[in-house]
């Protein structure tokens, strides 16, 4: 179970990932963790909150935490547990996060 604040600090080591928390931050938006949450990470737009299963690695988390970041750089619809985001968005979330990874694991 990864730590959140090692999980944040992974992905400031990216400059692509310290973009997107300085984002988020400044729109307020909140990262929690919830080690009984089915999904690996979600992001509640309403409530402006991030929320990690952390039940992966760090590098696991942190590649969760970029993809759910991309949606509020995005300006995601409300809540993406109970309404899709556009393939567009998706894909872009997944490369965003695939880039992270890459980075990551070097």
């Amino acid at each position: 179970m990864a730590d959140l604040k090692e999980v944040i600090s992974a992905l400031q080591q990216t400059e692509s990932g310290k973009v997107a928390l300085e984002f988020a931050s400044k729109a307020g938006v909140a990262i929690v963790t919830d080690p009984k949450k089915a999904n690996p990470g979600s992001y509640d737009a309403d409530n402006k909150i991030i929320t990690l299963n952390a039940r992966g690695s760090v590098v696991e988390d942190a590649v969760t935490l970029a993809h759910c970041l991309r949606y509020v750089q995005h300006g995601a619809p409300k809540d993406l547990s109970v309404q899709p985001v556009s393939l567009a968005s998706e894909r872009d979330a997944n490369a965003f996060s695939a880039r992270i990874e890459s980075i990551l694991k070097r």
